[in-house]
């Protein structure tokens, strides 16, 4: 991160880059902390100031909703989740909230000593665009202030001000990065390199020097006993037998809880009244006739005079008289679609059109009215409001039985809740409190087999049982409570086997097995290192080379960056490496899995000028968007490498004195 930091850095323009360094090689003086914070516990310090339990809690819970959401995209794809959440700092979520709190105060520090501050009209606008439509009240263009707050506390649990409050930080964000993309400067030869990388194609030779070669050869070398018995005593540790514990586990079912819930009709009728304008919402509809002008955004001037021209002489006769609207239909429009049926467009509500068409017909409140000239995507419009029906909202009898779901599921979770915070409070002193929990709730136990720190990567109930036990913050743990894919675990230690180092005799055939692969991977890197060696110092060639180790040169033909390569790993970046050489006496030593490749250029294709300036703007734009997120990341690293920060790892956790947050 070190490296990739200094080599975007190089990048930013130096005015810029030493308003905002400052601040991180200054060191942070104050930090922003919200003052209304109810639980003021510090789980770690920023400069001084406290990241306290709640905000901690907060983050930890959308670190796990983030984590869900692409446990069902890996789901979808078939991939490994775990894939997933290691790519994306997500193995670890007590972690990863903490560093999410930690980057929050970084960038609320840099907010504030800059003095970025949204005005409301501008707040209001990006805020806009973060909730559903239907929240805004089509006749006056403002949100509906009770279906705004239904929204949040039923979709996203949350409160207006708690709501607004996080949405204020996000936009200064995004304002701060895009003083960071304002700064980004991209030479020529950068576009050309991405240019060349995605168009450009170019063949190579290679050679593969094998790590089974080499391990087969080494095992014909007879092993002298005294040199692999100290071979085991310098690296015993890799040999010993770890920690195995087995868990009792109950998983309790909200449906079993839904049984229990009994719903009355006031509670339906106080839900139906708070959730009416929100979410048993019918939108409102509209039926227009259009006059269509067709203006791409590649037309000529000519072109877009015209258009104008008979978009201005349209609506001057259709002011001058409305009933000519369809004669002007049939006059103007090249909506081939409607205007053999006078340009009409039958009842459809918001998000079906373009969004500028949308909001001019949705503007029109008396039938017969007519927009003025709207500008879309594809061209001009001109709008006249046939019929409008207007929002409304579904009878209770229609949703009656989706709010005793709702309720019954809320008030089911509750009392799933307290149930678990209640034994898992008595369950401080009195550990046999779970099972006779159990038991009177005729709740049927389960039992994992012996269960190791190796098996922490998985999905299954009984990996994630080992990753409670094993752990960093699991220390003695010996009971807890998780949730998984909807499922409520509560979970107790019931026997373990404490690490211990087997004889050498146990483990002979093993460490002889490493034995020969640890010289192999030894012999293997000094071959092909010489052969590396060998190739450009003393100009040699390829087939000379394959020749003298007796292998077998490959050829590619001509492909592009990012093509799979027969014989190489698809797993690898081979071919985006390879594309780096530039000249047929260059060479690439490449490591991929316990395999060493040496390549070199063959041909190359020809750089095609005027087809990379007809796309140099494009290729800009697609650099500062990849590269934003880096740049943005590496700002961050380098205010959090010069912040002195504490973590109190036994608060984080689930040790005492605190529950653990996945408790609530």
């Amino acid at each position: 991160m070190i490296y990739l930091f200094r080599k975007e850095m190089r990048k930013w323009k130096n005015v810029l880059w030493l308003v905002l360094a400052s601040f991180a090689l200054g060191g942070l003086s104050y930090l922003f902390i919200p003052s209304r914070d109810p639980q003021h516990v510090a789980i770690a310090k920023v400069d001084g100031e406290k990241i306290t339990l709640s905000q901690y809690r907060k983050a930890l819970m959308e670190i796990k909703n983030t984590i869900d959401m692409y446990k069902n995209y890996a789901k979808a794809y078939g991939a490994p989740a775990d894939l997933f959440l290691n790519m994306l700092g997500l193995s670890n979520p007590e972690q990863a909230a903490l560093d999410k709190c930690i980057k929050s105060h970084l960038i609320s520090n840099i907010q504030d000593s800059l003095n970025i501050e949204l005005n409301e009209e501008t707040f209001n606008d990006e805020l806009a665009k973060t909730i559903p439509q239907y929240l805004v009240d089509p006749s006056t263009g403002k949100i509906n202030m009770s279906a705004y707050r239904n929204y949040l506390n039923s979709r996203l649990g949350t409160t207006v001000s708690d709501y607004e409050e996080a949405m204020k930080g996000t936009f200064a964000q995004q304002l701060i990065g895009n003083i960071l993309n304002q700064s980004y400067y991209i030479t020529n030869n950068d576009l050309k390199e991405d240019f060349d990388s995605g168009k450009i194609k170019k063949s190579f030779k290679f050679v593969n020097l094998s790590f089974d070669d080499f391990f087969n050869k080494e095992k014909q070398v007879k092993l002298n006993e005294k040199e692999l018995k100290e071979y085991y005593q310098k690296n015993k540790e890799q040999y010993r037998v770890g920690k195995k514990i087995k868990s009792d586990y109950w998983i309790l079912y909200i449906k079993d809880y839904e049984d229990r819930v009994k719903i009355d009709d006031d509670a339906i009728q106080n839900y139906y009244d708070r959730n009416k304008s929100g979410l048993f919402r019918i939108p409102p509809k509209v039926k227009v006739r259009h006059i269509f002008f067709r203006l791409p955004e590649t037309a000529s001037p000519d072109q877009a005079e015209i258009a104008n021209k008979n978009a201005k002489e349209a609506l001057s006769k259709i002011k001058k008289n409305s009933a000519s609207f369809i004669e002007c239909v049939k006059q103007y429009s090249q909506d081939e679609k409607t205007k053999n049926d006078d340009g009409l467009i039958n009842f459809f509500d918001k998000g079906t059109y373009d969004s500028e068409f949308e909001k001019a017909a949705f503007r029109l409140k008396i039938a017969g009215e007519t927009s003025e000239i709207i500008k879309t995507k594809d061209g001009l419009e001109i709008i006249k409001l046939e019929e409008r029906i207007p929002a409304s909202e579904k009878p209770l009898k229609d949703v009656r039985d989706k709010i005793i779901k709702t309720l019954k599921a809320k008030k089911a979770l509750n009392n799933l809740r307290g149930d678990i915070e209640t034994l898992l409070y008595k369950t401080r002193s009195d550990q046999s409190e779970i099972k006779k929990f159990m038991e009177n709730n005729k709740i049927k136990k389960e039992q994992t087999g012996w269960l190791t720190s190796s098996e922490v990567d998985g999905e299954k109930i009984e990996d994630l049982l080992a990753q409670k036990f094993f752990s960093k913050q699991a220390s003695n743990k010996t009971y807890g409570y998780f949730v998984n894919n909807g499922q409520h675990i509560v979970y107790l230690l019931e026997s373990k086997k404490e690490s211990y180092l087997p004889k050498f005799e146990d483990v002979k055939g093993e460490a002889t097995n490493n034995f020969y692969s640890l010289n192999a991977i030894k012999n293997l890197k000094k071959a092909a290192r010489l052969a590396k060696k060998d190739l450009l110092l003393n100009n040699s060639s390829m087939d000379k080379l394959a020749e003298k180790l007796n292998l077998k040169i490959q050829t590619t033909g001509m492909i592009k960056k990012g093509d799979k390569i027969s014989g190489v790993s698809e797993q690898s970046n081979f071919s985006d490496v390879i594309f780096i050489l530039t000249d047929k006496n260059q060479v690439s030593k490449q490591k991929v899995g316990r395999d060493y490749y040496l390549t070199q250029l063959v041909k190359a294709g020809e750089f095609d000028l005027k087809e990379f300036e007809k796309e140099k703007n494009e290729i800009i734009q697609k650099i500062k968007e990849r590269e934003s997120v880096v740049m943005f990341d590496a700002f961050v690293a380098s205010l959090q490498r010069s912040a002195k920060i504490e973590e109190f790892e036994k608060t984080v956790g689930n040790e005492q004195p605190l529950p653990s947050p996945e408790y609530f």
